[in-house]
């Protein structure tokens, strides 16, 4: 964690932040902080670091493309027995609605498809699945820092949504 926070760091120190223009393109980085929720089943929250490459279509919508993969799993007790839970990756396509609030800053909405696939493991047993679907999420922006709410899946018996902390060059 120590990492990122001198990361962040370091990406506000260098910024020469300025409002987007259309044409323009981004990269950054997110610390996702993940939430598994399923029915029968408590909630736990795997972590992955999400890769983020835009291009603005016009001076308030970008498209977005992201990869991630996970760093960090967590457990829960079913029934007596420990179970894991990791993210594999995280691959997306969304747009994103920007509205300027002045000084290098701007929140926004985002729409977009993910395929994701997680991996539950138990003593002597592992089994990864992958799943598909609408994804929609909030965000704002500071200068070079981003934070957002994320909900990636949201499905009849299962969801998964982050809340995300990154870097935006």
């Amino acid at each position: 964690m120590n990492k990122i926070l001198t990361l962040l760091a370091l990406g506000v120190l260098s910024s020469n932040a300025i409002a987007a223009s259309k044409g323009d393109t981004y990269t950054g980085f997110q610390y996702a902080l993940g939430t598994y929720s399923e029915d029968g089943f408590p909630d736990t929250n795997p972590n992955a670091i999400v890769g983020r490459f835009g291009k603005y279509l016009k001076d308030d919508f970008s498209i977005e493309g992201r990869l991630g993969v996970g760093v960090g799993d967590d457990s829960a007790t079913v029934s007596g027995i420990d179970v894991s839970i990791e993210i594999d990756t995280v691959f997306g396509v969304y747009g994103l609605k920007h509205v300027d609030i002045g000084n290098a800053s701007s929140i926004y909405g985002a729409l977009g498809f993910t395929r994701g696939e997680l991996t539950a493991s138990a003593p002597g047993i592992s089994v990864s699945d992958d799943d598909s679907g609408l994804s929609f999420g909030v965000g704002v922006n500071f200068n070079n820092i981003n934070i957002e709410f994320m909900q990636y899946l949201n499905k009849s018996d299962f969801d998964v949504s982050a809340i995300s902390f990154g870097i935006t060059f």
